[in-house]
Protein backbone atom coordinates (compact mmCIF):
# COMPACT_ATOMS: atom_id res chain seq x y z
CA UNK A 1 0.00 0.00 0.00
CA UNK A 2 1.18 3.17 -0.94
CA UNK A 3 0.66 5.35 1.81
CA UNK A 4 1.54 9.24 0.82
CA UNK A 5 -0.05 12.28 2.01
CA UNK A 6 -2.00 14.52 -0.19
CA UNK A 7 1.39 16.79 -0.61
CA UNK A 8 3.04 13.77 -2.09
CA UNK A 9 0.11 13.06 -4.51
CA UNK A 10 0.01 16.25 -5.90
CA UNK A 11 3.45 17.19 -5.92
CA UNK A 12 4.45 13.61 -8.03
CA UNK A 13 1.27 14.09 -10.62
CA UNK A 14 2.25 18.05 -11.24
CA UNK A 15 -1.20 19.30 -9.46
CA UNK A 16 0.74 22.64 -8.81
CA UNK A 17 -1.98 24.59 -7.82
CA UNK A 18 -3.03 21.95 -5.25
CA UNK A 19 0.50 22.16 -4.38
CA UNK A 20 0.81 25.96 -3.05
CA UNK A 21 -2.94 25.50 -1.81
CA UNK A 22 -1.57 22.56 0.92
CA UNK A 23 1.97 24.19 1.64
CA UNK A 24 -0.03 27.25 2.90
CA UNK A 25 -2.26 25.61 4.51
CA UNK A 26 0.49 24.32 6.44
CA UNK A 27 0.77 20.83 5.23
CA UNK A 28 4.56 19.17 6.40
CA UNK A 29 7.18 18.76 3.98
CA UNK A 30 8.88 16.82 5.94
CA UNK A 31 7.02 13.68 6.05
CA UNK A 32 8.51 10.52 4.18
CA UNK A 33 5.86 8.27 2.19
CA UNK A 34 5.82 4.70 2.13
CA UNK A 35 7.42 2.27 1.20
CA UNK A 36 9.43 4.96 -1.09
CA UNK A 37 10.66 7.05 1.74
CA UNK A 38 10.58 10.34 -0.17
CA UNK A 39 9.49 13.66 0.65
CA UNK A 40 6.87 15.36 -1.09
CA UNK A 41 9.84 17.42 -2.90
CA UNK A 42 11.05 14.28 -3.55
CA UNK A 43 8.09 13.36 -5.34
CA UNK A 44 8.14 16.55 -7.28
CA UNK A 45 8.75 15.43 -11.04
CA UNK A 46 9.12 18.77 -12.74
CA UNK A 47 11.16 21.88 -11.78
CA UNK A 48 8.03 24.38 -11.62
CA UNK A 49 6.97 21.84 -8.65
CA UNK A 50 9.96 21.56 -6.83
CA UNK A 51 10.10 25.84 -7.43
CA UNK A 52 6.67 25.79 -5.15
CA UNK A 53 8.63 24.19 -1.71
CA UNK A 54 10.83 27.04 -2.53
CA UNK A 55 8.17 29.73 -2.41
CA UNK A 56 7.75 31.68 1.29
CA UNK A 57 4.21 31.76 2.75
CA UNK A 58 5.41 35.19 4.31
CA UNK A 59 6.03 37.61 1.01
CA UNK A 60 8.46 39.89 2.71
CA UNK A 61 10.68 36.97 4.11
CA UNK A 62 14.23 36.51 2.60
CA UNK A 63 15.98 33.44 2.30
CA UNK A 64 17.25 32.59 5.73
CA UNK A 65 20.92 31.72 4.11
CA UNK A 66 20.88 35.45 2.48
CA UNK A 67 20.64 38.43 4.92
CA UNK A 68 21.03 41.86 4.50
CA UNK A 69 20.08 42.50 8.79
CA UNK A 70 23.86 42.74 10.00
CA UNK A 71 22.96 44.89 12.82
CA UNK A 72 20.92 41.82 14.39
CA UNK A 73 23.22 39.05 14.12
CA UNK A 74 26.43 40.79 15.31
CA UNK A 75 28.03 42.04 17.97
CA UNK A 76 31.67 43.02 18.20
CA UNK A 77 32.96 42.30 21.55
CA UNK A 78 36.14 43.47 21.56
CA UNK A 79 36.38 43.56 25.34
CA UNK A 80 36.28 40.09 26.67
CA UNK A 81 34.28 38.54 24.73
CA UNK A 82 34.72 35.05 26.20
CA UNK A 83 33.63 36.30 29.62
CA UNK A 84 30.01 37.79 27.90
CA UNK A 85 29.81 34.36 25.95
CA UNK A 86 30.39 32.71 28.98
CA UNK A 87 28.18 33.99 31.65
CA UNK A 88 25.13 34.03 28.58
CA UNK A 89 25.91 30.52 28.12
CA UNK A 90 25.75 29.59 31.73
CA UNK A 91 22.50 31.63 32.24
CA UNK A 92 20.63 29.60 29.07
CA UNK A 93 22.26 26.04 30.66
CA UNK A 94 20.41 27.16 33.93
CA UNK A 95 17.11 27.49 32.39
CA UNK A 96 17.99 24.13 30.88
CA UNK A 97 18.55 22.54 34.12
CA UNK A 98 15.46 23.73 35.71
CA UNK A 99 12.83 22.14 33.89
CA UNK A 100 9.96 20.27 34.94
CA UNK A 101 7.49 17.60 33.35
CA UNK A 102 4.97 20.54 32.80
CA UNK A 103 7.85 23.05 31.29
CA UNK A 104 6.15 22.68 27.52
CA UNK A 105 2.77 23.29 28.43
CA UNK A 106 3.59 26.69 29.89
CA UNK A 107 6.35 26.92 27.35
CA UNK A 108 4.05 26.50 24.79
CA UNK A 109 1.25 29.03 26.46
CA UNK A 110 4.10 32.03 26.42
CA UNK A 111 4.60 31.22 22.85
CA UNK A 112 1.18 31.65 21.75
CA UNK A 113 1.52 35.09 23.28
CA UNK A 114 4.48 35.85 21.51
CA UNK A 115 3.26 34.94 17.96
CA UNK A 116 0.07 36.89 18.97
CA UNK A 117 2.06 39.62 18.80
CA UNK A 118 3.82 39.39 15.64
CA UNK A 119 2.54 41.08 12.29
CA UNK A 120 1.36 38.21 10.78
CA UNK A 121 -2.10 37.26 9.15
CA UNK A 122 -3.65 35.28 12.10
CA UNK A 123 -3.43 32.61 9.46
CA UNK A 124 0.18 32.30 9.53
CA UNK A 125 0.00 32.65 13.38
CA UNK A 126 -2.69 29.60 13.20
CA UNK A 127 0.13 27.73 11.83
CA UNK A 128 3.09 28.57 14.05
CA UNK A 129 0.78 27.64 17.18
CA UNK A 130 0.02 24.33 15.47
CA UNK A 131 3.89 23.37 16.06
CA UNK A 132 3.85 24.43 19.26
CA UNK A 133 0.85 22.43 19.98
CA UNK A 134 2.34 19.17 18.15
CA UNK A 135 4.93 19.95 20.49
CA UNK A 136 3.32 20.22 23.81
CA UNK A 137 1.40 17.14 22.85
CA UNK A 138 4.53 14.73 21.80
CA UNK A 139 6.93 16.11 24.34
CA UNK A 140 9.41 16.86 21.05
CA UNK A 141 11.80 19.64 21.01
CA UNK A 142 12.56 19.37 17.34
CA UNK A 143 9.10 21.21 16.92
CA UNK A 144 11.30 24.49 17.76
CA UNK A 145 13.73 23.59 14.61
CA UNK A 146 10.57 22.93 12.51
CA UNK A 147 8.69 26.00 13.19
CA UNK A 148 12.34 28.10 12.72
CA UNK A 149 12.65 26.91 9.72
CA UNK A 150 8.94 27.03 8.48
CA UNK A 151 8.24 29.33 5.73
CA UNK A 152 6.43 31.51 7.76
CA UNK A 153 9.10 34.46 8.56
CA UNK A 154 9.09 33.32 11.97
CA UNK A 155 12.47 33.13 12.38
CA UNK A 156 13.11 36.55 11.29
CA UNK A 157 11.10 37.61 14.31
CA UNK A 158 12.38 35.37 16.54
CA UNK A 159 15.97 36.21 15.75
CA UNK A 160 14.97 40.07 16.04
CA UNK A 161 13.82 39.61 19.53
CA UNK A 162 16.91 37.72 20.85
CA UNK A 163 18.96 40.14 19.82
CA UNK A 164 17.13 42.97 20.99
CA UNK A 165 16.00 41.13 24.07
CA UNK A 166 18.23 37.92 24.95
CA UNK A 167 21.39 39.55 26.23
CA UNK A 168 19.50 42.54 28.51
CA UNK A 169 17.41 39.54 29.88
CA UNK A 170 19.83 38.00 31.79
CA UNK A 171 21.14 41.93 32.79
CA UNK A 172 20.14 42.41 36.60
CA UNK A 173 20.41 46.13 36.13
CA UNK A 174 18.59 46.09 32.78
CA UNK A 175 14.64 46.58 33.46
CA UNK A 176 12.32 47.53 30.39
CA UNK A 177 8.87 48.09 32.27
CA UNK A 178 7.41 47.32 28.37
CA UNK A 179 8.65 44.30 27.72
CA UNK A 180 6.55 41.29 29.22
CA UNK A 181 9.22 39.29 30.55
CA UNK A 182 7.73 35.93 30.89
CA UNK A 183 7.26 35.61 27.10
CA UNK A 184 11.23 36.49 26.89
CA UNK A 185 12.06 34.02 29.25
CA UNK A 186 10.18 31.60 27.96
CA UNK A 187 12.08 32.45 23.80
CA UNK A 188 15.24 32.05 26.10
CA UNK A 189 14.27 28.96 27.21
CA UNK A 190 13.96 27.79 23.63
CA UNK A 191 17.04 28.90 22.61
CA UNK A 192 18.48 26.34 25.95
CA UNK A 193 16.55 23.64 25.10
CA UNK A 194 18.22 23.53 21.62
CA UNK A 195 21.46 24.26 23.18
CA UNK A 196 21.54 21.46 25.64
CA UNK A 197 19.06 19.16 25.37
CA UNK A 198 19.87 15.24 24.33
CA UNK A 199 17.79 14.81 21.84
CA UNK A 200 19.51 17.34 19.66
CA UNK A 201 23.13 15.60 20.22
CA UNK A 202 22.79 13.44 17.19
CA UNK A 203 22.91 16.84 14.83
CA UNK A 204 25.91 18.07 16.58
CA UNK A 205 27.92 19.38 13.40
CA UNK A 206 31.36 21.07 13.17
CA UNK A 207 33.70 21.96 10.21
CA UNK A 208 32.80 24.52 7.29
CA UNK A 209 29.19 26.31 6.42
CA UNK A 210 28.48 29.47 4.23
CA UNK A 211 26.26 32.35 4.08
CA UNK A 212 25.63 34.85 1.46
CA UNK A 213 24.93 38.46 2.70
CA UNK A 214 24.35 42.08 1.83
CA UNK A 215 26.57 44.21 3.51
CA UNK A 216 27.19 48.81 2.95
CA UNK A 217 30.69 49.42 3.54
CA UNK A 218 30.23 50.35 6.96
CA UNK A 219 29.16 47.44 8.08
CA UNK A 220 32.12 46.16 6.36
CA UNK A 221 34.41 47.50 8.18
CA UNK A 222 33.08 45.91 11.60
CA UNK A 223 35.01 42.58 10.27
CA UNK A 224 38.04 44.00 11.01
CA UNK A 225 41.00 40.80 10.48
CA UNK A 226 42.05 39.03 13.50
CA UNK A 227 39.19 40.88 15.74
CA UNK A 228 36.27 38.58 17.40
CA UNK A 229 32.72 38.65 17.26
CA UNK A 230 29.94 37.24 18.48
CA UNK A 231 26.64 36.45 17.09
CA UNK A 232 23.35 37.57 19.23
CA UNK A 233 20.77 35.67 17.27
CA UNK A 234 20.84 32.40 15.06
CA UNK A 235 22.49 32.07 11.76
CA UNK A 236 21.63 29.49 9.18
CA UNK A 237 24.22 28.60 7.21
CA UNK A 238 24.87 25.97 4.45
CA UNK A 239 27.44 23.08 4.25
CA UNK A 240 26.85 24.16 0.15
CA UNK A 241 29.26 27.08 -1.22
CA UNK A 242 26.98 27.12 -4.28
CA UNK A 243 23.74 27.88 -2.39
CA UNK A 244 25.36 30.28 -0.39
CA UNK A 245 26.52 32.05 -3.26
CA UNK A 246 23.39 31.94 -5.16
CA UNK A 247 21.94 33.91 -1.85
CA UNK A 248 24.80 36.24 -1.80
CA UNK A 249 23.62 38.56 -4.62
CA UNK A 250 27.08 37.96 -6.45
CA UNK A 251 25.27 36.96 -9.84
CA UNK A 252 21.86 39.33 -8.85
CA UNK A 253 23.01 42.70 -9.78
CA UNK A 254 19.10 43.43 -9.47
CA UNK A 255 19.08 43.30 -6.05
CA UNK A 256 22.35 45.57 -4.97
CA UNK A 257 20.96 48.67 -3.46
CA UNK A 258 22.57 52.00 -5.93
CA UNK A 259 22.96 55.55 -5.40
CA UNK A 260 21.34 57.79 -8.02
CA UNK A 261 24.33 57.93 -9.85
CA UNK A 262 24.72 54.16 -10.12
CA UNK A 263 27.46 53.54 -7.51
CA UNK A 264 26.43 50.03 -5.38
CA UNK A 265 25.64 50.61 -1.40
CA UNK A 266 25.25 47.21 -1.36
CA UNK A 267 28.18 44.54 -1.39
CA UNK A 268 27.97 41.35 -1.76
CA UNK A 269 29.50 39.25 1.01
CA UNK A 270 29.94 35.29 0.96
CA UNK A 271 31.03 34.53 4.47
CA UNK A 272 32.75 30.72 5.30
CA UNK A 273 32.46 29.94 8.91
CA UNK A 274 35.35 27.38 10.50
CA UNK A 275 32.83 25.50 13.41
CA UNK A 276 35.53 23.80 15.70
CA UNK A 277 33.08 23.10 18.43
CA UNK A 278 30.32 20.61 17.46
CA UNK A 279 27.85 22.39 20.46
CA UNK A 280 27.62 25.01 18.68
CA UNK A 281 25.91 24.19 15.54
CA UNK A 282 23.72 22.01 14.49
CA UNK A 283 22.75 20.41 11.19
CA UNK A 284 19.44 20.09 10.64
CA UNK A 285 18.66 19.42 7.15
CA UNK A 286 17.44 16.07 8.10
CA UNK A 287 14.11 18.20 10.51
CA UNK A 288 13.96 21.30 8.53
CA UNK A 289 10.77 22.29 7.20
CA UNK A 290 12.63 23.83 4.58
CA UNK A 291 13.63 21.74 0.96
CA UNK A 292 16.97 19.07 2.21
CA UNK A 293 18.98 20.16 -0.80
CA UNK A 294 19.42 23.53 0.92
CA UNK A 295 22.10 21.47 3.27
CA UNK A 296 20.98 23.79 5.84
CA UNK A 297 23.67 24.23 9.44
CA UNK A 298 22.21 26.48 12.12
CA UNK A 299 24.64 28.45 14.36
CA UNK A 300 23.69 29.14 18.00
CA UNK A 301 23.88 32.06 19.71
CA UNK A 302 26.74 33.63 21.32
CA UNK A 303 29.07 31.61 19.67
CA UNK A 304 32.63 33.39 18.94
CA UNK A 305 34.35 33.97 15.56
CA UNK A 306 37.47 35.33 15.07
CA UNK A 307 37.84 36.85 11.89
CA UNK A 308 40.57 35.09 9.57
CA UNK A 309 40.93 36.83 6.60
CA UNK A 310 38.67 39.56 4.12
CA UNK A 311 39.16 39.55 0.31
CA UNK A 312 37.66 41.59 -1.94
CA UNK A 313 37.66 41.14 -5.53
CA UNK A 314 37.93 43.11 -8.48
CA UNK A 315 34.04 43.05 -8.63
CA UNK A 316 32.13 44.17 -5.79
CA UNK A 317 32.10 41.15 -3.75
CA UNK A 318 33.77 40.22 -0.70
CA UNK A 319 34.69 36.41 0.53
CA UNK A 320 35.35 36.94 4.50
CA UNK A 321 36.00 33.63 6.92
CA UNK A 322 35.30 33.35 10.19
CA UNK A 323 36.79 30.70 12.68
CA UNK A 324 35.44 29.91 15.41
CA UNK A 325 37.36 30.67 18.92
CA UNK A 326 37.51 26.80 20.55
CA UNK A 327 36.72 27.07 24.00
CA UNK A 328 40.38 25.91 25.36
CA UNK A 329 41.37 29.33 23.75
CA UNK A 330 38.66 31.03 24.93
CA UNK A 331 39.62 29.71 28.80
CA UNK A 332 43.15 30.73 28.33
CA UNK A 333 41.89 34.50 28.74
CA UNK A 334 39.91 34.02 32.17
Amino acid sequence: MNRSTPLHIASYNGHNEIVLLLLKAGASRTIRNWPYNLTAYEEARTQSTKNLFRMNLDDNEQDRIFSTAVYIEWMTTSQNPHKKRNYLREKLNQLQIYRYYDIYDKLVEHMYAYINTLTLSNHIKQILKQYFTQMKETRDPVYIIKVYTSTTGFHKYYNEYIAQHGIDFFDPFSVDMAVDYAIIKSVMKTIAIIMYDQSFSKYRYYGKTYRGMLLTEENLYKYIVHSKIMNKSFLSTSKSKEIAEAFSGCEQESLLRKTPDKQAIHISVLCTYIIKNPETSLNIETISERISDEKEVLILPFSIFEVKSVQRSSTNTVQIELEEVPDELLDNYN
